[in-house]
């Protein structure tokens, strides 16, 4: 989903519990729907990534993509409910919440790098 400014771009996984106190803090949006994803995009599109991380409780995984900036942001909740998996695979940069999604990447191995 990406902010109605255009600037940021969320791909998510999870359930943001406080989505009602979020919603109220974006004053003057115009809301599409009622989706928690629409609300985190929102709040980081008017506050920022960091300021929405310390503001949202529940478990999720998310991957944002700054526009302006040309940056992408990966986070998860506090306490790791919803991992996130990375790493690159054939020069591409790849990430995800589930293992089985890496494991959908022609040619990729799911090896995993215990000691780094």
């Amino acid at each position: 989903m990406t902010s109605k400014d255009g600037r940021w771009t969320v791909t998510y996984n999870g359930e943001v519990y406080n989505t009602s106190d979020l919603r109220r803090k974006v004053t003057g949006a115009r809301w599409l729907g009622h989706s928690d994803t629409e609300v985190l995009v929102e709040h980081i599109a008017r506050f920022g990534v960091l300021a929405t991380l310390k503001a949202v409780r529940g478990m999720f995984a998310f991957g944002v993509w700054d526009n302006e900036r040309s940056e992408l942001w990966l986070a998860r909740d506090r306490f790791g409910e919803k991992p996130i998996y990375y790493g690159w695979h054939k020069g591409v940069f790849l990430f995800a919440s589930e293992l089985k999604a890496l494991r959908a990447v022609p040619g990729f191995n799911p090896g995993i790098d215990r000691g780094s």
